[in-house]
């Protein structure tokens, strides 16, 4: 889809034919710094930024070590990134967050402390 969308800014249509006024889509993906398959996470978020992605949005960030590695790690693409900020209810709601909801994860630090 980023490339589709990368292209159509581009003036071209979905096999690179001109298609006259380009769009002027603002390009934005996703990622999970925390994801369990990290190195996997981050090949396919440099294939998004290959694509055409002029921007990420992360899942939420709660823990500070693993956001530095991440923007270390995408240093060299040059592209905007926005931290994702989910603020807890409580700490039932941290629980469900983490237990129940695929990509969260929310450390055991963080939960005794809403407990």
């Amino acid at each position: 889809m980023i490339r589709i969308a990368h292209n159509l800014n581009e003036s071209l249509d979905l096999v690179g034919n001109p298609i006259g006024h380009p769009t002027s889509f603002f390009l934005g993906v996703g990622a999970n710094p925390g994801a369990i398959n990290y190195d996997e996470e981050i090949e396919r978020l440099r294939l998004k930024i290959e694509a055409g992605a002029e921007y990420i949005l992360t899942q939420p960030i709660f823990e500070l070590k693993l956001f530095e590695k991440f923007l270390k790690d995408m240093e060299e693409y040059k592209i905007p990134i926005f931290a994702g900020i989910l603020p807890l209810a409580s700490f039932r709601n941290a629980e469900f967050l983490h237990n129940e909801v695929p990509g969260m994860s929310i450390p055991q630090a963080i939960r005794n402390r809403l407990k």
